[in-house]
């Protein structure tokens, strides 16, 4: 199951659908729930049951394996979201070099993130740079923003890019 990591979600979410397909024991301590939970855009979203489920990630010291409090969400529009509360419970940062992504966990693991564990072997995948290149940036504002859907704004700043090719 591959989740992603939102940081800007207070909890951390599971696709209804998703959470039907579980093993049986990984949908024992479920607990029935009617509340919503409002997304980035305004729009609600029904939940319909909070869980407890023991998650697995592969890090460089092994499996991991955490337990993270989930809502079961009718109709999200992904398989699964791990959210802030996730991240202060299990995460110490997020670490982007050259051509690795790495979620560090509290204990010091390194987890790779979306298909990383795979050595890259594109040429230009490994040699494209310029402002093309996709990044994701951790931006500090100092007043609120708000985007509308297909928009775009331009901050003003910048930023580290780590070049440390022995990680």
């Amino acid at each position: 199951l591959q989740c992603i990591i939102d940081c800007g979600a207070t909890c951390s979410c599971i696709n209804e659908g998703t959470f039907s397909a579980l093993p049986d024991k990984a949908r024992k301590n479920l607990t029935a729930v009617k509340s919503k939970l409002s997304t980035a855009n305004g729009s609600e979203l029904a939940i319909v049951a909070q869980v407890y489920i023991p998650i697995r990630m592969k890090s460089n010291n092994g499996v991991k394996e955490m337990t993270v409090k989930f809502h079961v969400v009718k109709d999200l529009t992904t398989t699964c979201l791990l959210g802030t509360d996730f991240t202060n419970k299990y995460a110490a940062g997020l670490m982007w070099t050259k051509n690795r992504r790495h979620l560090i966990l509290k204990d010091g693991s390194h987890v790779p993130l979306s298909g990383e564990a795979e050595q890259t072997t594109n040429t230009e995948t490994q040699t494209r740079s310029g402002p093309h290149q996709p990044r994701v940036m951790l931006i500090r504002l100092d007043r609120d923003v708000t985007l509308q859907a297909s928009s775009a704004v331009t901050f003003p700043g910048a930023y580290c890019y780590a070049s440390n090719d022995s990680d």
